[in-house]
């Protein structure tokens, strides 16, 4: 099922991917199965929209996203525990030394609680507005402060780290694994037109991935494949013109063509605003 946080990220991938492609998008419906019915100067098509990961993947995900993900929630949650008993809002980004982490990658919540003590004892809501701070204590953990506006709590960790390149095989299994519900897709949107945008989120480290433009994919079935490493990247995959001639034959009621060349047309486009 999906959050509505989720659902959140997920329009406002849509939105980013229309803009970088310099495309009109206008979103009719947001539901699941596929994510969005879109409609543009052409008509309309669907659109899912799935990630990928650094990092090894089992069939849950990937092994890296789980516990950032828990790290993050953790942290939000102290954060509006914070804010309500302060109320006081600032921004915290946060670096602390992985050898006081969890095994499994968490971090104990005795940890964050002695964070929100020394945040209380700094008194931050009778500071002025825009009063900044930087911390370091003796376990290696530092952490900077400004108080403003509301921003999300930040664990630096997970938004460091090497920017890799997508590996050819790791796409087309997302692209496969997505294109088992074309049918599905195409009954619930009533469109022939399915698409796919598969999002690197490059501000998680578990998604600095960026995307080559010469990939040689087949497209399962998909009108098009958008690759997005988020924020300022977009590689459009189109479809050859013709199937391979293989001597194969298309059914009328095939949800997925049963063979497409593996040459495929890659447009990269990139925002002029960093």
């Amino acid at each position: 099922m999906t959050t509505d946080r989720q659902k959140r990220e997920e329009k406002f991938y849509v939105e980013r991917a229309a803009e970088l492609l310099n495309q009109t998008w206008c979103i009719q419906k947001h539901t699941e199965s596929p994510d969005f019915l879109i409609k543009d100067d052409h008509g309309c098509f669907g659109l899912e929209v799935t990630n990928i990961f650094k990092g090894d993947t089992t069939e849950r995900g990937s092994v890296q996203k789980g516990p950032e993900n828990q790290r993050g929630k953790k942290l939000s949650e102290f954060q509006k525990e914070y804010e309500e008993k302060t109320e006081t809002k600032i921004h915290l980004r946060i670096y602390i030394q992985e050898y006081l982490w969890e095994k499994n990658g968490t971090i104990k919540d005795e940890y964050f609680r002695e964070i929100l003590k020394i945040l209380y004892d700094m008194k931050l809501p009778s500071k002025d507005y825009g009063y900044s701070e930087n911390t370091k204590l003796d376990d290696g953990t530092f952490f900077q402060i400004t108080k403003g506006d509301r921003l999300p709590w930040k664990l630096i960790n997970d938004s460091g780290g090497w920017v890799g390149t997508a590996p050819e095989d790791q796409i087309i299994r997302v692209i496969n694994k997505k294109a088992q519900k074309l049918c599905k897709y195409r009954t619930n949107s009533d469109q022939r037109d399915i698409r796919l945008l598969i999002v690197a989120e490059r501000l998680k480290n578990s998604g600095k991935l960026l995307f080559q433009e010469n990939y040689e994919i087949c497209l399962g079935g998909f009108t098009k494949v958008y690759l997005l490493s988020h924020p300022d990247q977009i590689v459009e995959l189109s479809p050859p013109h013709r199937p391979l001639n293989t001597g194969s034959r298309f059914s009328r009621n095939a949800c997925i063509p049963s063979a497409w060349s593996s040459e495929v047309m890659a447009t990269v486009y990139w925002s002029i605003s960093m």
